[in-house]
């Protein structure tokens, strides 16, 4: 029981990420290739940040991405992977903090 509340808590911070408002979106994403942007040659978006990762990035654009939200980064040939997909960091951070999430939860 307590692995299904986690994970629908997890769930939740998903859909919230699919509706973020444009302006803290487009804040992440520019920050995201800031950061990341000099790690390869090619990004994928999904459709809805298309437009915006095209003004932002000199990356050229790779085409959709499925998910909530989020960029791949990838060189030419497709043998460097940068995964930020919001999916992905949230699954990371979820099992980066896991057990101290469930002591917030739990208490044990």
């Amino acid at each position: 029981m307590e692995r299904e509340i986690i994970d629908r808590v997890l769930a939740l911070a998903q859909e919230k990420l699919k509706t973020l408002p444009r302006d803290r979106n487009e804040g992440i994403l520019k920050a995201l290739l800031q950061h990341y942007g000099s790690e390869g040659t090619q990004v994928l978006a999904s459709g809805k940040d298309e437009l915006y990762v095209k003004m932002a990035s000199k990356l050229r654009h790779a085409g959709p991405l499925a998910g909530s939200g989020g960029i791949v980064i990838t060189n030419t040939d497709g043998t460097v992977l940068v995964d930020l997909t919001y999916e992905t960091m949230m699954r990371d951070l979820a099992d980066g903090k896991l057990k101290e999430v469930h002591q917030k939860l739990f208490g044990h």
